[in-house]
């Protein structure tokens, strides 16, 4: 044992100094150290171990505040499972970033029963907004709040180029999940004839503008003293003006009630019908004059070939002068006939001279495309318009049309809102959900739209 260790050793005995130095002088290891380096031994090993003394009173002291935390958070998470507990006993969902609900049931529209479900096959936010409508049919106006402030802050996450909208305040309602909407927009498409062929685009501000720039011209230079033809093109702007466009289902109480019904699935179809029929009507026959509409349609924003034709009456020839009268600047690739089944028919009876069909493949199911350009059937575009009178009702009128879908180009708002009413289908036992969202469209030139008024419709 060298001296360190030996004055480390007397100092734990509780040897006083002139103890500690009389051992010390006593070794024979320090014989040849004089009273002062003695001296200053035993000082600085006291001095260490009160610095050891000191390090270990504050180790024991951190442990200690660490375990006192450990103990606060571990009595915290006990009082947050005991309000969690004492709230779900009472239906009320201590957080809404998770669904505290299962999806196992479906209604099936087609054998109109319900039919079991897997509920791993549904998404959170399915599931958040299958939380959502349960919520607004019991009228629990703080947690429909609060579900719907948490889809709205997941739908920014998910988009982070998202831009605030202009109207976000008078929309009102509750948001519905980025995932849920796009699964309507996917059934709207597939319901719609119209959707699918025109040139959308998402408008987030109040309405847009498309610049657009007129015919110029084009002609021989003589020689190198001749200056070139100057043209003026001429610059028009076109503006999408967005509307406010809302459309309502009800969906029985008795289904409602259903314990783990599937009412996202419900609510989704049923809306998405509801606007692929609004948006194939308002896209061609809205009517701003007589119908009091926000919008025109395609036969009221298209230009108007000047002598109306008795339905009857319909041949090619007037196929052909809408052809050859359309804008000679339409992409001719995306030129389409618009009319409804009673118009298709007749077009597809038509004869040669001889009795023979001039478009054989009509009867035999083949493809149908007049002059070489698609037939979009629109059942929408009724035979009650009066085109001349500019009203969409109160006539005998129908119409045709060959429009470029290119330039026909519809806004819609990336973002639509629900509310519920049980008021407005009391009596049935029905519970009505009402959609907000904005919309608008227009032609990109004026004569990309020719439109053939078809009377005696």
């Amino acid at each position: 044992m060298d001296l360190k260790q030996k004055v480390d050793a007397l100092i734990l005995d509780g040897k006083s100094d002139q103890e500690i130095a009389e051992k010390i002088v006593s070794e024979e290891s320090a014989a040849k150290l004089s009273a002062t380096e003695v001296a200053d031994l035993v000082s600085q090993r006291k001095s260490a171990k009160e610095v050891s003394e000191l390090l270990s009173a504050k180790q024991s002291q951190k442990e200690a505040l660490e375990a006192k935390k450990a103990q606060e958070v571990e009595a915290q998470e006990q009082v947050k499972e005991l309000v969690a507990k004492e709230l779900k006993s009472i239906q009320i969902n201590p957080s809404f970033s998770k669904s505290d609900s299962k999806i196992t049931r479906r209604w099936d529209h087609s054998q109109k029963k319900f039919y079991g479900v897997d509920d791993v096959n549904f998404s959170e936010g399915y599931k958040v907004f299958n939380d959502l409508i349960h919520a607004m049919a019991n009228r629990d106006v703080v947690r429909c709040k609060s579900i719907s402030d948490e889809i709205a802050q997941d739908n920014k996450n998910l988009d982070t180029k998202a831009t605030a909208r202009s109207d976000s305040d008078a929309v009102g309602g509750y948001a519905i999940p980025t995932e849920v909407e796009g699964v309507i927009n996917q059934l709207t498409y597939a319901e719609s004839v119209m959707l699918p062929k025109v040139n959308t685009n998402v408008v987030i501000m109040e309405d847009k503008i498309y610049p657009t720039i007129g015919d110029t011209t084009m002609n021989w230079i003589a020689d190198q003293d001749t200056a070139a033809t100057e043209s003026n093109p001429t610059f028009s702007n076109p503006t999408i003006a967005m509307k406010r466009a809302g459309l309502f289902t009800r969906v029985s109480n008795t289904l409602m009630r259903q314990k783990g019904a599937d009412l996202t699935n419900a609510f989704m179809t049923s809306y998405a019908s509801a606007r692929a029929r609004f948006l194939d009507g308002q896209l061609t026959i809205g009517n701003s004059t007589g119908n009091s509409d926000l919008l025109d349609g395609l036969v009221w924003l298209g230009t108007q070939e000047t002598t109306p034709v008795a339905l009857s009456s319909l041949s090619v020839t007037q196929l052909t002068l809408m052809d050859e009268s359309i804008d000679n600047e339409v992409d001719r690739s995306r030129l389409a006939w618009i009319g409804n089944t009673k118009v298709r028919n007749e077009l597809g009876a038509l004869e040669h001279t001889g009795g023979a069909p001039i478009f054989p493949q009509f009867f035999s199911g083949g493809t149908f495309n007049p002059l070489g350009y698609e037939y979009i059937r629109n059942d929408k575009i009724t035979n009650v318009l009066d085109v001349g009178g500019d009203d969409s009702t109160g006539g005998t009128d129908t119409a045709l049309l060959l429009v470029d879908l290119s330039k026909f180009v519809v806004g819609i708002d990336n973002g639509f809102r629900i509310d519920l009413s049980t008021e407005e289908s009391f009596t049935k036992d029905q519970t009505t959900f009402r959609g907000i969202e904005r919309m608008g469209w227009q032609v990109l030139f004026s004569n990309i739209c020719r439109v053939q008024e078809l009377t005696g419709a």
